[in-house]
């Protein structure tokens, strides 16, 4: 096997992240945050008009079955 690819099967647990893939990580940290929270604020969106919809068609006596 050349040595080249002997670097393959050895484990780069030790190894420290370059600034960059720090920067990255963080960044990615970061990003995948702000998604979570955008998700989390459109699906309370959803909840508070799916209860003014029903609230809506209790008062003008219409019968909602979901």
């Amino acid at each position: 096997m050349p040595i080249e690819n002997l670097s393959i099967m050895i484990p780069n647990r030790r190894c420290h992240k370059t600034d960059d893939k720090v920067d990255e990580l963080e960044y990615l940290r970061y990003e995948n945050l702000w998604l979570k929270c955008q998700l989390e604020e459109k699906d309370m969106t959803v909840e508070l008009l799916k209860s003014e919809r029903i609230q809506k068609d209790v008062r003008l006596g219409k019968v909602c079955h979901e």
